[in-house]
């Protein structure tokens, strides 16, 4: 009885893959998807390019007035694409906007110069934050709107520390040095 499920099992099988078998020139829908996928170029052309590039450059500062060139490139089809400066506080837009929409199409590149004023001796970063939407589809072939969001930074100065400092007498140099303040209590027993 085993034997006969077992070989009923491997005919229902093989009708399955038969039935299954697509046309030999067409392309299976895994096989579409990768061919409609950008790759990178050169080292690592088996990986795919991210939906959104992004790139951001700082210029030569001027006093406190920095410029700031960006690029957006959707790598597939958009609906929408849109970009924010999310700025540290010190830090302005003098020259641009602070907010915008860059261009859907693939390949299609959009790009700004804004001036930002940093502030001389602190410490500043400049987040561009952008968000791309676009029309994907699920295994059931059902299409729904999904959101990739890039995000490039710019840092001038030097970060402050997480956490309070007191300088302080290092025990192995002797040397005075800042060390990270913990509140603690003691109690003596």
């Amino acid at each position: 009885m085993r034997r006969a499920l077992a070989l009923l099992a491997l005919a229902a099988a093989a009708l399955l893959a038969a039935l299954s078998v697509a046309a030999p020139d067409a392309p299976s829908r895994a096989e579409a998807a990768l061919a409609a996928r950008p790759v990178r170029a050169g080292n690592g052309a088996d990986k795919p390019l991210p939906p959104l590039e992004v790139t951001l450059q700082a210029g030569a500062a001027v006093g406190p007035a920095v410029p700031v060139s960006f690029t957006i490139r959707p790598r597939i089809a958009m609906v929408s694409v849109r970009w924010e400066w999310d700025l540290s506080a010190g830090l302005s837009v003098t020259v641009g906007a602070a907010a915008g929409e860059a261009r859907g199409e693939r390949d299609a590149e959009s790009g700004e110069t804004t001036t930002l004023t940093v502030p001389s001796g602190g410490y500043g970063r400049a987040t561009l934050r952008v968000s791309g939407t676009f029309l994907g589809s699920d295994a059931e072939g059902r299409v729904a709107p999904e959101t990739v969001r890039v995000q490039q930074a710019l840092t001038w100065g030097e970060p402050p520390p997480p956490v309070p400092e007191v300088l302080s007498t290092d025990a192995e140099t002797g040397e005075p040095r800042p060390f990270a303040a913990v509140p603690v209590t003691w109690e003596p027993r």
